[in-house]
């Protein structure tokens, strides 16, 4: 991600954290006695590799062997509800904007992260979420990330950040902060393309994609995911020598259940919308990305109806999402 946006999200975390500190179950500290935990390593993990990270690292600390949110202290010493954040490059803390600061004791660490968005392989960034508001003491795992609406009238849901998630327990006082980060999060790469290798149709104006049976949230501590009602939407755009429509970058939504319908729809010169739905072959799984390759036949006459058009090729080839060669540029 770029700076600006870097910036943006460190600011709305740490406004969106703030709320009134009740329920508290909580440790005695006072400011003499609280630790800042060194940030030994933290890495990215998928099936084939583990790499470092570099991005947006937040940190909630949570009681031992439990899922109740703990807190961290301020610089001043006071509890208080607001998560730590650092900004991580290759693994290690690039700057602490509010560190860990805790208690000497046993704790449990959730970390949620964001990667810094390469410029060879990026992901998309018209994204949104809806963040549960915190409490000292709130069960964690009774809340949750949800997908956010594009506009108050529509039905469809925007794309999501690309989201990172672990659990590791700590002793804070003996042991240095460290965890191996797994997406939560699955990708899509749409790219559109004319039989024989012509140019898109140029009665197409624009085109957008529809990804149905898409879970609502992920639950807060554990990532998983649920509710799978939901259609994230997003649009194509046409490439400069109009050979092809994409997103032109891998666009993050929450998981799928199986065979979720994706529907492709065209919007012509003409006010036609012409509209293509198929399931796809599997599910969105966390931690995949689903490259999809559209080849588009003709489109039908103006006299047919708005519904329908030719495809002539699909193919889905499912790959890991690894952003890692190029996650420092």
């Amino acid at each position: 991600m770029n700076k600006l946006v870097f910036s943006v999200l460190l600011i709305v975390t740490f406004l969106g954290s703030c709320s009134k500190d009740d329920d508290c179950s909580c440790k005695d500290g006072n400011s003499s006695d609280l630790i800042t935990p060194e940030l030994a390593q933290m890495m990215v993990s998928t099936t084939t590799s583990t790499t470092p990270f570099t991005g947006a690292l937040m940190v909630y600390p949570c009681l031992d062997d439990t899922t109740l949110y703990y807190g961290n202290y301020s610089r001043s010493g006071t509890l208080s509800p607001i998560n730590a954040m650092y900004t991580v490059n290759g693994g290690s803390v690039y700057n602490a904007a509010l560190p860990v600061k805790l208690p000497l004791g046993e704790y449990s660490l959730l970390y949620w992260a964001i990667p810094k968005n390469s410029q060879v392989d990026s992901t998309y960034d018209a994204t949104s979420i809806n963040e549960p508001g915190l409490r000292i003491g709130v069960n964690l795992a009774e809340l949750y990330l949800s997908l956010r609406k594009e506009s108050y009238s529509d039905t469809t849901y925007t794309p999501v950040y690309d989201y990172l998630h672990a659990i590791d327990p700590i002793d804070i006082g003996s042991e240095k902060m460290q965890a191996t980060l797994k997406r939560a999060v699955t990708g899509l790469k749409i790219t559109l393309v004319n039989k024989d290798g012509d140019k898109m149709d140029e009665s197409i104006v624009s085109a957008r994609i529809l990804i149905g049976d898409i879970a609502s949230r992920l639950n807060y501590y554990t990532a998983e995911p649920s509710d799978f009602t939901k259609t994230v939407a997003f649009p194509l755009d046409m490439a400069a020598d109009s050979m092809s429509m994409s997103a032109n970058s891998t666009v993050m939504v929450f998981p799928s259940a199986d065979n979720p319908p994706l529907t492709i729809l065209l919007i012509l010169k003409n006010g036609q919308v012409k509209r293509f739905q198929k399931p796809l072959a599997n599910a969105l799984v966390a931690g995949n990305r689903l490259t999809l390759n559209v080849t588009l036949g003709e489109l039908y006459s103006e006299e047919t109806s708005s519904d329908g058009f030719k495809v002539e090729n699909w193919t889905e080839t499912t790959e890991n999402i690894d952003f890692s060669t190029s996650a420092a540029s």
